[in-house]
Order: C-alpha cells, then structure tokens, then sequence
C-alpha cells in the first residue's frame, strides 16, 4: 500500500469515525425513547452480499439497497456473505469492532453471530465486507471465511431503530475501485452503499 493510499485511507476513516461517534450518541437517545414507550415490536430480515449483479456487472453489492423497517423495533438481521475473501483496514480503524448491535431483549450488547459463535470483533486484516449505518451507530465487520464445519458465511445481529428516518447503509472494507479502494461500487448506492428507511 502506497504511503498516499494510506494517508488517503486514514483521512476517510477519520471522517467516517467521527460520524459513527455521533451517530452512537444519537442512537442512544433513540433507544432510550423505545424502551420508555413499552415492549418492542420485532422483525428479522435477511441481506446478502453478492460478487457479481444479476445483469452481469462486476460486484461486490448488497442484494437490497432500499431497506424499509419500522420505527421503535428489534431488528434481527441476517448477512449472507457471497463475496469471500479477505481485505484489510488501516491499523487503529474503529470498523473491526461490532457496536450499536443488541440481543434478544433490545439491550446493549455490540456482539454479532457468525453461524451461531458469537464475536465482537475482527482482525482488521480478517476483513471481507462490512455493514454500517454510521448516523446509528451500527457497525457490523462481516468475515471472509465460514466457521469451522460450515460452508456459509451467515452473521446474525439484532439492533433497534429509533424514530423515522432516511440513513445511508454502506461497507467500509476498501474493496473497490482507485487508489484508496473506496472508488466504483463502494461509492454507488445500488452496490456497498444504500439508503435504510425507519417508517414510523
């Protein structure tokens, strides 16, 4: 990796960081002012992560880039991660880490399941893709590789959205195009990159 890459590396990873600091603060109060209205409502939906579009178009992208949920719900969500491999994040990259996730009861846990053995983070060298809603908080590293005995990545985590509202879900592995990795379709919504919708 060139020294300009990673400068160019560092100074995303920084901005991106300070955006998912706030938006762990934020999500906080949402959570907060769910559990104060009473028991969540739940739902699980699964996403998958494919290395090539149907049409044809090189990958990597997530097979659901227009995401509506309801407000005020425990969401369990499923990863399919059809694009192995593995890539790297600059050393000190905050997005090895799973945070904003819960468990079953909507309480604070930042732990994901790969085929049901729980972790909290990966190798930044471990790295296949990741999915994050920074203005939530919700960073989840997805693994390149299955556990032992399975031939599917599937990562399973719960979170809870707050009040309505549009967020932007993307990955924040540099597996795409250009010097820094961030370029083609980690950069193009309908890719590594969508808009999560909270009805409510």
């Amino acid at each position: 990796m060139t020294t300009t890459r990673t400068r160019r590396l560092t100074a995303i990873i920084v901005l991106l960081a300070t955006t998912f600091t706030l938006g762990l603060i934020l999500s906080a109060c949402g959570r907060a002012a769910s559990a104060a209205q009473g028991p969540l409502q739940k739902t699980s939906m699964t996403l998958t992560i494919l290395d090539q579009a149907p049409d044809g178009h090189d990958g990597p992208l997530f097979d659901n880039t227009n995401i509506v949920l309801p407000a005020h719900t425990l969401v369990t969500m499923t990863i399919i991660n059809k694009d192995p491999g593995e890539d790297a994040l600059p050393a000190g990259s905050p997005y090895g880490a799973v945070k904003g996730t819960t468990d079953s009861a909507g309480k604070a846990n930042n732990s994901a399941y790969l085929s049901g053995h729980a972790y909290t983070a990966l190798a930044l060298d471990k790295m296949s893709h990741t999915f994050t809603v920074p203005q939530l908080g919700i960073n989840v590293p997805i693994p390149g590789t299955p556990a032992a005995g399975q031939k599917e990545i599937a990562v399973t985590f719960s979170f809870v959205t707050g009040g309505a509202g549009k967020y932007t879900f993307q990955c924040l592995v540099p597996c795409g195009d250009g010097p820094s990795g961030y370029g083609g379709p980690m950069a193009m919504k309908g890719f590594m990159m969508g808009t999560l919708t909270v009805q409510g």
